[in-house]
């Protein structure tokens, strides 16, 4: 009779998989005990009770973690000079920045840069300084009387506009603009050209700006300007057929008040002016030029914290002007302009300005382009 064979009974899987995890929770257990046993040999205060085994653990894996994050070392794992001398307690225990703090200094504001010449943008103490190029364009065409001719009167003026603005205070703000430069006139028709040029300083004028405290305006800035301005440049006026002319010739005062709203990413602003031109004498007579009013409006838009474009509007009235006593008919002006520009900020305290103007109307210069570097100290 032949021995029956026995073989292994094969055993469930999910036999195995109870098995496995009670060999783990042994070996676990085996070895915290261990754990605890060698602290209990080098510290008897180190013995905890059995509940905080699990609670030791998480406890050590947030010290570590937060001794890396705080870049603090406890004070019970620095080496004591003698047993049982404690380490001194570390100094860097400050708690990390609130989630609403500001880590680091927060980009200047320029947004506005481009009114830097219409309102106060300096701390007391700063001052900046305006250079560059403008070249300006203008022509008319006259009736010659009694024929059918036409004269092409035309001006070219090329200036240096250089100013300088001072912060007084942290909302007044003095300011004097010294143009220089060059300018040329013609005068020609079918049968003859002729034309004058010269070179010299502008009309030089100064004034204070100031901006009203935000308590009075709230959200829209206020601000006020007083200006004069003095005929240094060559005045308009001769007794040769045509001149060429870098000034008014005659003493000015202006005020003015422009208002300032900013509607992140745009800024929005007008305002309204005066002046008023003293008489003076030119060529053996005294003329009077008509009151001027004056107003403007327009926009900048931030396309990022470095570029800003801009449009502006102006226009304004002059009445007419008075020889002697006598009005002259047809004398007032009206000229309308419409200015685009991008300022950039280049560097940190340097900002560049391409510009271009286009005259709307017959007295308004045809085109005024050019580029502006303003510096601040």
């Amino acid at each position: 009779m032949t021995a029956a064979r026995c073989y292994p009974r094969s055993v469930p899987l999910s036999h195995r998989v109870r098995l496995a995890a009670v060999l783990f929770a042994a070996f676990w257990l085996l070895s915290n005990a261990a754990v605890r046993n060698a602290r209990a040999d080098s510290d008897p205060s180190a013995v905890m009770p059995p509940s905080l085994v699990g609670a030791d653990s998480f406890r050590t894996f947030n010290s570590d973690f937060n001794r890396l994050r705080y870049n603090v070392v406890p004070a019970g794992l620095m080496a004591a000079d003698e047993p049982g001398d404690a380490a001194p307690p570390a100094n860097n225990t400050s708690p990390p920045p609130a989630d609403n703090q500001s880590l680091g200094k927060a980009p200047e504001d320029n947004s506005q840069w481009f009114l830097r010449g219409e309102t106060v943008l300096l701390k007391e103490g700063q001052w900046e300084m305006d250079y560059g190029f403008e070249y300006t364009w203008f022509e008319q065409k006259l009736p010659v009387a009694a024929t059918p001719l036409v004269e092409r009167y035309r001006q070219r003026e090329w200036f240096v506009p250089t100013a300088l603005r001072y912060g007084l205070t942290d909302n007044l703000q003095p300011y004097v603009n010294i143009p220089w430069g060059g300018t040329e006139s013609d005068l020609s028709d079918f049968n003859q050209e002729q034309g004058v040029s010269k070179f010299g300083l502008g009309d030089i004028s100064a004034g204070l700006t100031y901006l009203c405290p935000e308590k009075y305006c709230g959200n829209t800035n206020m601000v006020v300007g007083l200006g004069f301005s003095a005929p240094t440049g060559i005045a308009p006026f001769s007794i040769d057929p045509i001149n060429a002319s870098l000034g008014s010739g005659f003493w000015q005062s202006t005020v003015n008040v422009n208002f300032i709203t900013a509607v992140d990413p745009a800024v929005w602003f007008w305002g309204v002016g005066y002046t008023h031109e003293f008489a003076a004498e030119h060529v053996g007579q005294e003329f009077q030029p008509g009151e001027i009013l004056f107003y403007q409006f327009g926009v900048g838009y931030a396309i990022n914290d470095c570029i800003t474009l801009s449009s502006t509007f102006r226009g304004q009235f002059q009445g007419e002007w008075k020889a002697n006593g006598t009005t002259l008919p047809g004398s007032s002006l009206e000229p309308f302009t419409l200015r685009f520009a991008a300022t950039s900020t280049v560097w940190t305290n340097q900002i560049c300005e391409p510009f271009v103007q286009l005259g709307l109307d017959s007295d308004a210069p045809q085109v005024d382009f050019g580029i502006l570097w303003t510096h601040r100290f």
